[in-house]
């Protein structure tokens, strides 16, 4: 059953609200936008991300390292990446935890990705780079062991949670529902808000009257699940967002759910399976739902914040020293341009921020 298939039957019984659209055109599992070969990277793609470059993976790695340090530098660690895209960031903290750890120690990278043909094309790269047969370091797309200490990282994954579409009116809130016509026409329709939806909705946007925002009622669940990852549980996850107090402002009127396909916005219902959905997270959200699954949250930073203090400057040095004079002075400029997109204000370093928690088994005994 095609993507457009399964819509039209929900929409035929009147129960395709707009999480239930989100989630059928990114993650069904026969048609939908990431069970493909999603196109990734800076030409002929749909978007591209800070995985796309290796400065950015290593102090990622950087990051993993210090926090095996932080567990008391365990004899294994594990490593649990969400949504690995095409494996670069994959490949960069490997390459950085096989410099950095002690050869006695073994990692355990888990990839948790919902893409058969990402899946394959992760484990194509890996392989390809030498790392997937590395005694040091097993790859693998399965459960996550939970009796581990565990790193974490999520860039780019709670933009692409199903979220609902909110409006505020005089008589309260209203949901969009998305209709398939006969023809395959998607259009919205409006109907009074579920009471959960309501609920969220006045406590992590209460937006003004007359204006859109979304609510992600898969967040609670996400971060439960989370919570069961790992023994000591560590991590981040790096995305763009919004706050409870811009929506209030009325900083999106209309909203930030959009679609992308070919670096270029889309109409979010005109080619669903097709195109990327994302809208920004509401960190108020985000940070209660961790709250209450158990985790510690750190205050929130910029990208270029939490990079700097990650040591980034140190791994850029060392990614030149052992290079030859002038192939040193080349990488350097490569590295150097990416270090300006990922740290300085105007671009990625301001534009993205970081969310980091973490899960000690000590602090939730009984």
């Amino acid at each position: 059953m095609t993507v457009m298939s399964r819509l039209k039957q929900w929409s035929d019984a009147g129960e395709l609200n707009f999480s239930r659209f989100m989630e059928i055109a990114l993650y069904d599992e026969s048609d939908g936008y990431y069970q493909k070969a999603v196109k990734i990277g800076l030409q002929d793609a749909d978007f591209y991300t800070a995985a796309q470059f290796s400065l950015f993976s290593a102090t990622l790695g950087q990051y993993a390292f210090l926090r095996w340090r932080d567990f008391g530098e365990p004899l294994e660690l594990q490593v649990v990446e969400y949504g690995a895209g095409q494996g670069e960031l994959a490949q960069g903290i490997a390459r950085q935890l096989l410099a950095t750890l002690p050869k006695g120690v073994h990692v355990r990278y888990v990839i948790v990705d919902p893409s058969p043909m990402l899946r394959q094309l992760q484990a194509e790269r890996l392989a390809a780079d030498g790392l997937q047969n590395s005694e040091r370091i097993h790859f693998c797309w399965e459960e996550p062991d939970a009796s581990l200490d565990t790193v974490f990282v999520g860039n780019e994954v709670l933009d692409a949670l199903p979220v609902e579409i909110v409006r505020r009116t005089k008589l309260g809130w209203e949901q969009a529902f998305v209709t398939i016509a006969d023809s395959g026409q998607a259009s919205f329709s409006w109907g009074a808000a579920a009471p959960e939806i309501a609920s969220s909705a006045m406590k992590y946007v209460d937006c003004p009257e007359g204006t859109q925002a979304e609510v992600c009622p898969g967040l609670d669940e996400f971060f439960r699940q989370l919570s069961r990852i790992g023994r000591n549980i560590r991590g981040l996850f790096i995305d763009y967002g919004i706050t409870t107090g811009a929506w209030r402002d009325g900083m999106r009127p209309q909203g930030t759910i959009r679609a992308f396909s070919s670096h270029r916005v889309t109409d979010v219902l005109s080619s669903p399976g097709l195109s990327d959905i994302t809208s920004d997270v509401n960190w108020d959200h985000a940070y209660a739902s961790a709250a209450k699954a158990g985790f510690r949250v750190l205050p929130l930073q910029s990208q270029g914040q939490f990079l700097l203090s990650s040591g980034i400057l140190n791994v850029l040095e060392s990614m030149t020293d052992s290079s030859a004079f002038e192939d040193a002075n080349r990488r350097r400029v490569a590295l150097t341009n990416q270090l300006k997109q990922l740290v300085l204000p105007g671009g990625m370093g301001e534009r993205f921020s970081v969310m980091e928690c973490d899960w000690m088994a000590g602090e939730h005994s009984c």
